[in-house]
């Protein structure tokens, strides 16, 4: 079983600590994408979470897993998850 955290474009990164000496080691990162908004802001937001990095001491990780929230058109969240596949190198949820 994998632990994920979960981050929105406007919230901070949510740490976990295993021990009292804060050791700073999520599984993986995702992020939320919503399809409501233009194919060039959704691709640019694509585009950054692909190189975004995030360091922690000697961690280094970045986004692993990319979500498509629905606002409830079918057309349009297919658009946006193949839109986002071919922008970013990371997985779709």
């Amino acid at each position: 079983m994998r632990t994920v955290t979960v981050v929105t474009l406007k919230s901070e990164a949510e740490t976990s600590c295993s021990d009292t000496r804060r050791v700073f080691q999520p599984d993986a990162y995702a992020v939320v994408i919503e399809d409501d908004s233009d194919n060039e802001s959704i691709a640019e937001r694509a585009k950054k979470l692909d190189a975004m990095e995030i360091r922690a001491d000697w961690l280094i990780s970045g986004v692993d897993l990319i979500a498509i929230k629905s606002k409830g058109d079918a057309q349009r969240f297919s658009e946006v998850v193949t839109l986002v596949k071919e922008t970013a190198d990371c997985r779709l949820v």
